[in-house]
């Protein structure tokens, strides 16, 4: 945990990334597209329902219980994000 949230660290990072390609190529998930390994995203409370919604599309693409589990701690954090207005998602690019 950092002051400014929880810090995935890399590997986690790198199955949501893998995971995000493959969303890509399907257009059903706009707010993954917007993910962008180079660049900042951040996400509402707002946008959170949403979202939530996504990563469920995900978890159908998932392969391995490495990548549901990475799944996992991104709704938690999602669903945290949607019960306090407050919050916001940061997705830091490089």
């Amino acid at each position: 945990m950092t002051e400014s949230g929880v810090d995935l660290g890399w590997e986690p990072w790198a199955t949501i990334e893998h995971l995000v390609a493959l969303a890509r190529d399907r257009s059903r998930a706009p707010l993954l597209q917007r993910i962008d390994p180079w660049d900042d995203v951040t996400l509402t409370s707002s946008e959170m329902p949403q979202f939530l919604d996504e990563l469920d599309y995900l978890r159908t693409l998932a392969e391995d219980d490495v990548e549901r589990d990475a799944l996992d701690e991104l709704v938690a954090m999602g669903r945290l994000c949607a019960e306090d207005a407050g919050l916001e998602l940061l997705f830091a690019g490089d």
